[in-house]
C-alpha cells in the first residue's frame, strides 16, 4: 500500500513540464538512427490517417521560420477535428523538421497513410505556398497545388488545403465538413504564430513572451478565439515552469478560465476552449463533473486530436474510469507515437487504474527510448519495480536517475525518498525529507509530496501540516495521488482524516467510488 501511495505523487506535474527542444531532438535521434521499438515505430496504419509534416521555409529571412510551422501547426489543427480521420500529433510530425528522410519511411514510423508537406516563401506582403499530399506507402503524389496571393489571403489558402485533402481522401462520404479558418488581420495572425512557436518550446521565459504575443494579437483583433485558447493554455502551463507565488498562480488560472469562456461565447464549437476549460475546472478548481461535461465535449468535437486524447485520457486516470483511462491514453499514444509524454500516461494509467505495474513498465521503456535524457520515465521504472519488489531493478534505475542532469533538486530529493521508504529505511528516508522541506518552504516544492512522505514514514502531525497548505494552494500533486489505497492509509490517521472531508476532495472520492462499481480495472 505504502509503494502505490508513493506513486503518484512524484507523478502529478510530470505530464505538464517537457522539454520540446530537448524532447524533439532526442526523438529525432532515435527516429533517424534506426532505433525502434513497440509502440514508437510500428504503428497501425489506418486508411484515413495523416501526418502534417513542418513546413519548410524559403523565405529570404530565416526569422520567418515560426510563420512556415505555424501555418503547418494551424492546418494540423483544422484536419484533426473532421470525422473519421487519424492525425498524427504535433510533436510527432514535428520530429521529422529538417530531416530528409523517405517519405514511406516516415509514414511507417507515424502509422498515417497519408502525408502532407509544403514550403512557404513570405516576401513582404506576398506569401507562397505549396502543398503536397502524399501517399506514404509509396511516395506517389495524390495531389500537389502552389498557392501565389496576398499575405492577407493566407486564410483562404488554408481553407483550399483543407478542402481539397478533404476531397481527395474521400471524406466528404463520411459527411465530414472542417471548420473554415477564422479571418483576422494578418498582423494579429502573425503575433499568434510567433505565440504558437514560443509555446511549444515551453519554459518560463518562452512561455511568458508567448503570453505576451497573444496578448499583442488579442489588442488587434479583440474577439480572435484562437488567440484567446493559446493564451489561456499558456496561463495554464506557467505554473508548472516558473515558481509563482499562490496568488499569482491564481490570477492566471482566473485569466485562463475567463478566455476559455469568452472563446466559447464566440465560438461554442471550439475543442480547445472546451478542452482548456475542463483541464482547469479539474487540476485547479476541483470540480470533477463539470470538468468531465467539458472533456467529453472537447472529445466529440477533436476526435482526431492527439492532445484532446491525451488530456482527457489524464481526467479519466484522476477519477479512476477503468473503462476510458486506458483506452483513451492508447489512443494518444496512437496519434502521437513520437511524444513521450503520451507513453509516460499511459504507463501511468496501467499503473493507477489497472494497477499493472509490469504493462506499465513496457510504456515507460518506450518513452525512455524516446527520450533517454529526461528523468521522468525512470521515474516510472523506479516507482514500478518497487512495486513489483523488484529492488535490484529500482536501484538500477535510480543509478540513471542520479546522472540525469538539469532536473529541480526537489524532484531529486523525492525520488530518493520514495526508494529509502520502499527499502524501509525510514531513518535515511526522514533525512532526505527535512531537505526537501527546506525547499517546500522557500517555495521550490510541492507541499503535497511533502506532506505524503510524512505520514509515510510516520509523522503525522508534519503530513496533516503540508496537506493543508497542499490543500490551500491546490498542489496538484494533490489530486494525482488519490488511489483507494492512499485515502484509507490517510483515514486510518485520525490527524489527516478530516482532510479528505473538504470540497473538491470529498467530491473526487465520491466519483472515484462510482467509477469503481462501474467496471472493472
Amino acid at each position: 500500500a505504502i509503494l502505490l501511495a508513493l506513486v503518484l505523487v512524484y507523478f502529478a506535474v510530470d505530464r505538464f513540464v517537457i522539454s520540446p527542444t530537448q524532447g524533439a531532438l532526442d526523438v529525432a535521434a532515435s527516429l533517424h538512427s534506426g532505433r525502434s521499438s513497440a509502440g514508437v515505430s510500428t504503428a497501425i496504419t489506418q486508411p484515413r490517417s495523416i501526418a502534417v509534416l513542418p513546413f519548410e521555409n524559403l523565405s529570404a529571412d530565416r526569422n520567418n521560420e515560426y510563420f512556415a510551422d505555424g501555418v503547418a501547426e494551424e492546418l494540423l489543427n483544422q484536419l484533426a477535428q473532421l470525422p473519421g480521420l487519424k492525425v498524427a500529433g504535433r510533436t510527432s510530425s514535428f520530429a521529422f523538421k529538417d530531416h530528409d528522410e523517405d517519405m514511406r519511411e516516415i509514414g511507417r514510423k507515424l502509422g498515417v497513410a497519408y502525408l502532407v508537406e509544403g514550403s512557404i516563401r513570405r516576401s513582404q506582403d506576398r506569401v507562397r505556398i505549396t502543398a503536397q499530399l502524399v501517399k506514404a506507402a509509396d511516395g506517389f503524389h495524390v495531389w500537389s497545388q502552389t498557392y501565389d496571393r496576398e499575405l492577407t489571403d493566407i486564410f483562404a489558402v488554408q481553407d483550399e488545403i483543407s478542402a481539397a485533402i478533404t476531397a481527395a481522401l474521400k471524406l466528404n462520404l463520411l459527411g465530414a465538413a472542417g471548420p473554415a479558418v477564422p479571418k483576422v488581420s494578418v498582423e494579429a495572425y502573425d503575433a499568434y504564430l510567433r505565440g504558437l512557436s514560443l509555446m511549444a518550446l515551453r519554459g518560463s521565459g518562452n512561455l511568458r513572451a508567448a503570453r505576451d504575443r497573444f496578448k499583442e494579437a488579442l489588442a488587434i483583433e479583440p474577439d480572435y478565439v484562437a488567440a484567446m485558447v493559446s493564451l489561456a493554455r499558456t496561463n495554464l502551463l506557467l505554473p508548472f515552469y516558473d515558481q509563482l507565488a499562490p496568488a499569482v498562480k491564481d490570477e492566471l488560472a482566473g485569466e485562463a478560465q475567463t478566455l476559455a469562456r469568452r472563446a466559447l461565447v464566440l465560438d461554442a464549437a471550439n475543442a480547445g476552449a472546451h478542452l482548456v476549460l475542463g483541464t482547469l475546472l479539474s487540476e485547479f478548481d476541483w470540480r470533477w463533473d463539470e470538468a468531465g461535461v467539458e472533456i467529453e465535449r472537447a472529445l466529440q468535437l477533436a476526435p482526431g486530436s492527439a492532445e484532446v486524447a491525451n488530456f482527457a485520457g489524464d481526467y479519466f486516470v484522476e477519477v479512476r474510469d477503468p473503462n476510458r483511462a486506458i483506452a483513451t491514453e492508447q489512443r494518444a499514444a496512437e496519434l502521437d507515437p513520437q511524444a513521450p509524454f503520451s507513453h509516460w500516461d499511459l504507463a501511468l494509467a496501467y499503473l493507477l487504474v489497472n494497477d499493472d505495474p509490469q504493462r506499465a513498465i513496457e510504456s515507460a521503456l518506450v518513452a525512455r527510448r524516446i527520450e533517454p535524457q529526461s528523468l521522468k520515465p525512470l521515474k516510472l521504472l523506479v516507482w514500478c519495480h518497487a512495486r513489483l519488489g523488484q529492488f535490484a531493478e529500482m536501484n538500477q534505475a535510480l543509478e540513471a536517475a542520479r546522472a540525469v542532469v538539469a532536473e529541480p533538486e526537489f524532484e531529486r530529493l523525492a525520488l530518493e525518498a520514495y526508494a529509502a521508504i520502499a527499502e524501509d529505511r525510514r531513518e535515511s528516508a526522514k533525512g532526505i525529507l527535512m531537505r526537501m522541506q527546506e525547499l517546500v518552504e522557500s517555495g521550490n516544492g510541492s507541499p503535497a509530496t511533502l506532506g505524503y512522505d510524512f505520514l509515510l514514514v510516520d509523522q503525522p502531525e508534519q503530513a496533516r501540516q503540508w496537506l493543508q497548505v497542499a490543500y490551500r494552494q491546490r498542489d496538484p500533486a494533490f489530486i494525482s495521488q488519490l488511489q483507494p489505497l492512499d485515502l484509507e492509509r490517510i483515514a486510518a490517521e485520525p490527524l489527516t482524516r478530516g482532510i479528505l472531508d473538504q470540497p473538491g476532495l470529498r467530491e473526487l472520492r465520491e466519483i472515484r467510488r462510482r467509477n469503481a462499481g462501474a467496471g472493472t480495472p
